[in-house]
């Protein structure tokens, strides 16, 4: 993915979080180099 996909997708995390869900794990990033997430897991999903 480029830059702008890879701030989408956090943007969705961010969005998750602020509409109640629970991050159980993951949603940052992955390392140093190239656009990778952590793999995410969410609970209390609405």
């Amino acid at each position: 993915i480029d830059m702008a996909q890879f701030e989408k997708i956090l943007r969705y995390i961010r969005s998750g979080i602020d509409h109640g869900a629970t991050l159980e794990a993951g949603g940052e990033r992955l390392g140093d180099k190239g656009y990778y997430i952590k793999p995410t897991i969410f609970s209390d999903v609405k």
